[in-house]
């Protein structure tokens, strides 16, 4: 297993604003417990773009509601 950062942040509709010269995270800003990657992003030879840049992320405890605060994405009902 191959390790990349341990210290990212989810951090939903963050965006930097010009007015006030810093990070805005209208949403909080979430640990992590893991973070999975598939291997042919692990492997690649070439750093940007990468075809294969594409993560499952699971959100520390307590970082549940942020669905119901930005949405789904289109998905009715949570996944069992």
């Amino acid at each position: 297993m191959q390790a990349f950062h341990d210290n990212i942040r989810f951090s939903p509709a963050a965006f930097v604003s010009p007015s006030s010269d810093g990070m805005v995270r209208p949403f909080d800003s979430f640990g992590w417990t893991s973070i999975d990657v598939i291997s042919d992003y692990v492997n690649a030879l070439y750093l940007d773009p990468n075809e294969s840049d594409l993560a499952l992320i699971t959100l520390q405890e307590g970082a549940a509601r942020v669905g119901l605060q930005t949405g789904w994405l289109g998905i009715a009902q949570a996944c069992r």
